[in-house]
């Protein structure tokens, strides 16, 4: 059995059915102020699908579900110790704090595209993923980049004339006039921004780019009990409180949920 074999079935075991190897980037995002491990080789990349269809929802998809940070972080830590005694390895993971350009390293991985959306897109969950990864000191066989297929972005521009402040374009995203990212800005929004926001109908983040994208039309729904378990599409007012601390929005504290709850609802 070779190292990827037994790779594979560690990562079975622990739900993670799609991942890939990619050699150490050569550079670290700017301004990260996180470094990976002295001696680190290569990445595990790892996809964690989390699309859990709905009729209604008051918060964008990636929302919907439990705080991916906690639920990739349990998985990992369930694996780190058998990835280390297996390989004979050390293992750093990382998950939306990564010091790496997480999409550019889940394509060198060889697990997809990036769309024009700036999103990774992939042939089985389309853009509804989140990226894991696992920083080691082994020299595993890097993954091949994919070459053609379902996750190629088929470049139809669809995202870029649906985002409604035009925050996308072939250069990539304009953060500032994104209004997933204006939904979690403290400073109140705009007039105009706030008018968008009650548009959407989401208290927290955006889906406009994904939704209109045919490609992901076809994403098969995460399999995950993390996600599929605590999905809660509508989050009423009087539960905001209760529901922080396991929601993604934590960070932000209750506050700028709550006003944009008002916004949606009674603005």
């Amino acid at each position: 059995m070779d190292d990827l074999q037994k790779l594979r079935i560690i990562l079975n075991d622990a739900g993670i059915a799609d991942f890939g190897i990619a050699p150490m980037p050569l550079r670290l995002l700017a301004g990260s102020k996180k470094e990976p491990p002295t001696g680190s080789k290569t990445v595990i990349v790892c996809l964690f699908p989390y699309l859990v269809p709905m009729t209604d929802r008051n918060v964008a998809r990636f929302a919907v579900v439990a705080d991916y940070h906690r639920v990739i972080g349990d998985i990992f830590e369930t694996v780190i110790p058998a990835i280390k005694q297996t390989f004979g390895c050390e293992v750093t993971h990382y998950a939306d704090n990564s010091p790496f350009d997480e999409v550019e390293l889940a394509v060198e991985a060889g697990l997809g595209y990036r769309s024009m959306n700036s999103m990774l897109m992939t042939e089985r969950y389309g853009n509804y993923v989140f990226i894991g990864e696992l920083v080691t000191d082994y020299g595993f066989t890097p993954s091949k980049k994919r070459v053609g297929g379902m996750s190629v972005c088929a470049g139809c521009r669809r995202c870029i004339a649906a985002c409604p402040k035009r925050a996308l374009s072939k250069d990539g995203v304009d953060k500032p006039n994104c209004l997933s990212y204006i939904s979690q800005r403290k400073s109140e929004p705009s007039e105009s921004d706030a008018a968008l926001l009650k548009q959407s109908g989401l208290i927290w983040g955006c889906d406009i780019c994904t939704d209109v994208c045919p490609q992901n039309r076809f994403a098969e729904p995460s399999s995950i009990p993390g996600f599929t378990k605590d999905a809660i599409p509508v989050i009423e007012y009087d539960d905001i409180d209760l529901l922080l601390p396991g929601r993604v929005f934590s960070w932000r504290g209750s506050d700028v949920v709550k006003r944009n709850w008002k916004i949606v609802n009674e603005g």
